[in-house]
């Protein structure tokens, strides 16, 4: 699945795991500028509505690869400030999904970067472990069983403790995105993925085809699986609490995805779609802000309650601008870990964060415009900080 370009004891580059990321950021943006632009009736209906509706998994994918990407970390021995490293990374992350929130007057919450974040922090302690694989799989075991097992029955006791309910993943909780239940289970099982390929990724090597076609063919499992579940009156609901038929054809999505990412460096001529197509590092990271600045200043012009044909050209835009400034941010992190100021780079870095925080908060009842700019700028300062750490 994942291809290394050099050998594990030096420093390598992992290809088929930035193609995931960009696939990942290309599903969050046609599923964010269709409920923000499209005509409200097309957004469930026709090809728009099955788009949108892919387009949903994309937390799935992203928090996957978090778990992928601590999984083939897995073989290699952990840096002495290893934790305080974690730590680091874990506060940058949650900080930067404060914005979110701050851009709409409230204090605290948990959304998509807060939830990474939180991800990161578990998949850490268990990639330190001795049989990681094993409390990764366990974990995913659990977590499944905690949101669709154990919350139906504690439902009937109704429960009010918001930890608890955060814990189960039933009911919704405001301004909690992500419950624990079941969303952890994605980073487990991309540590197990992760872990996997880097021990038995000859095979692959050996026999890419194979490896595209194994993918698909366990695709079909989860996928017949949901038919049968909406046969029995499940459904593919997401928001707030993750229904089971979601849960399950996610793991669908998941393994296409794969396969995709895989057959994309295996058999794509053109470099340079592929390198279009991949996020690497915290370009990845940065996307989040600047799709979300760019389909702002879409509504801001008025552009609402479009038909499909609008739609898809104002997507590819977004698609191309995000990435290209995604990207082009992305490379001055290169001059900061490069660079012998980085105390003074930090303190600037910080310092130009507090301001944009306070722009943001303060603005937000008054002047939505300036309060997003501040958010978009304070997350893409703290994308800038997360690599201060490395």
């Amino acid at each position: 699945m994942l291809t290394a370009q050099n050998s594990l004891s030096e420093n390598f580059h992992w290809y088929e795991l930035d193609i995931l990321r960009g696939l990942a950021a290309i599903l969050m943006i046609v599923n964010h500028v269709g409920y923000a632009i499209l005509s409200p009736e097309l957004t469930t209906k026709g090809m728009s509505g099955l788009l949108i509706f892919i387009g949903s998994f994309a937390p799935v994918l992203f928090f996957f690869i978090t778990g992928v990407g601590s999984g083939i970390q897995s073989r290699q021995e952990p840096r002495k400030n290893y934790w305080s490293g974690v730590l680091y990374k874990v506060f940058v992350l949650v900080v930067a999904d404060q914005f979110f929130y701050w851009n709409k007057g409230s204090l605290l919450g948990i959304n998509f970067l807060g939830f990474i974040g939180f991800s990161t922090l578990v998949i850490a302690w268990i990639r330190r472990s001795q049989h990681s694989a094993i409390f990764a799989f366990a974990g995913l075991i659990i977590i499944s069983s905690l949101r669709y097992l154990i919350a139906p029955i504690m439902q009937s006791f109704h429960i009010d403790n918001g930890l608890l309910i955060w814990i189960l993943g039933q009911p919704g909780i405001q301004d909690i995105s992500y419950p624990m239940s079941p969303w952890l289970a994605y980073p487990f099982a991309g540590y197990l993925i992760g872990y996997t390929a880097v021990r038995y990724g000859s095979f692959r090597d050996k026999h890419p085809k194979k490896s595209i076609i194994i993918f698909l063919i366990l695709s079909f499992f989860p996928a017949a699986l949901t038919l049968i579940l909406l046969q029995i009156g499940s459904s593919l609901h997401r928001w707030g609490t993750v229904a089971i038929g979601f849960y399950v054809i996610s793991f669908s999505i998941i393994l296409i995805s794969l396969s995709s990412s895989l057959a994309c460096v295996q058999f794509f001529k053109s470099q340079n779609i592929k390198n279009f197509i991949s996020l690497r590092g915290i370009s990845s990271l940065i996307v989040v802000p600047i799709h979300y600045y760019l389909i702002f200043l879409l509504k801001s012009v008025g552009l609402n309650n479009l038909n499909f044909i609008v739609f898809t050209i104002l997507t590819i835009f977004t698609i191309v601008l995000s990435f290209f400034i995604s990207k082009s941010i992305s490379k001055w992190s290169k001059f900061i870990k490069r660079t012998h100021y980085q105390s003074v780079v930090s303190i600037v870095l910080i310092s130009l964060t507090i301001v944009t925080a306070m722009i943001t908060f303060v603005y937000a009842p008054i002047n939505p415009f300036l309060s997003m700019f501040g958010r978009t700028c304070g997350q893409v300062l703290l994308s800038l900080l997360f690599v201060m750490s490395k």
